[in-house]
């Protein structure tokens, strides 16, 4: 591992749990009552686990108090998004093409009101293989001796899906053998003000949760001092729990068919957290 990881031992855990359904960096978050069982469709984070998760914007100091609004059937919840930059011309026509195989070299934060902490880790991108309907590939968070998490996609002409999850080491992370359906993390045609909605579990359970997306604009983005062209997609789902909901945002460039940044905010009675990751370079090492 290239990286550092900020250590973790030693810190609370929180009261509730965060349960994350996510994808290459997409994703659904709601909070679990004390000595609530997670589902199996879920990837848990405690406070202490989701710490490793760090700074690359700027700090937001999330108010607890401030709950987003349940969406109606069929649409999606606003939220406040930054400032917008020049607008790019990301022209994707296919989600087919899976990025280039390598080690990329990530950073971030994850903040919980009280506190910001940063962390680094290893994106790795396996090599591609053929599969029924496009391209299977598998993408792995690896945070050293702390463990990993490894994501397989199926990148197809029309969407990028993510099929499983599988967690290692000591991050408390339950793993995934197959979500059912597969999670759309990408959706053709990427084109401003385009939406999807899709309700999604895990096999052999019976919870579900449904998730909103949303193309919100193009972008250009800063990238180890290369300017991308990138789509912005949001991604709302609202948790179970009363006044419970997860935003995020990931930025996509098509040319490298990379999710370059990723940005979370969960929002839970019992606590917020707001959770950040961006690549280093568009290029592995």
């Amino acid at each position: 591992m290239t990286g550092t990881t900020t250590s973790v031992r030693g810190w609370a855990l929180f009261v509730a749990s965060a349960v994350l359904l996510t994808a290459c960096g997409g994703t659904a978050i709601s909070y679990l009552a004390e000595g609530e069982s997670p589902k199996p469709a879920a990837l848990m984070l405690s406070e202490k686990e989701a710490r490793k998760l760090p700074k690359v914007g700027a700090v937001r100091i999330i108010d607890p108090e401030a709950q987003p609004t349940a969406p109606e059937a069929g649409a999606v919840a606003p939220r406040p998004v930054r400032e917008a930059g020049p607008p790019g011309n990301p022209l994707a026509t296919t989600l087919a093409v899976p990025p280039v195989e390598g080690t990329y070299a990530a950073a971030g934060l994850v903040e919980f009101g009280t506190g910001t902490d940063e962390f680094e880790f290893d994106y790795v991108i396996e090599k591609s293989t053929a599969a029924t309907g496009g391209r299977r590939q598998l993408q792995v968070w690896d945070f050293g001796e702390d463990g990993s998490v490894e994501f397989t996609y199926l990148f197809t002409d029309l969407e990028l899906l993510l099929l499983s999850q599988k967690t290692s080491g000591s991050l408390g992370i339950p793993s995934c053998d197959a979500f059912k359906p597969p999670i759309q993390w990408l959706k053709m045609p990427l084109e401003v003000e385009a939406k999807w909605d899709q309700e999604v579990g895990c096999k052999g359970s019976e919870g579900k949760t449904r998730q909103f997306s949303r193309v919100l604009r193009t972008e250009k983005i800063d990238i180890g001092g290369v300017q991308a062209d990138a789509f912005v997609v949001e991604t709302y789902a609202p948790g179970e729990q009363e006044g419970s909901s997860s935003t995020l945002l990931q930025w996509f460039v098509p040319k490298e068919r990379l999710v370059v940044r990723f940005e979370q905010d969960v929002r839970s009675p019992q606590g917020s957290f707001y959770f950040e990751y961006q690549l280093g370079s568009l290029t592995p090492s």
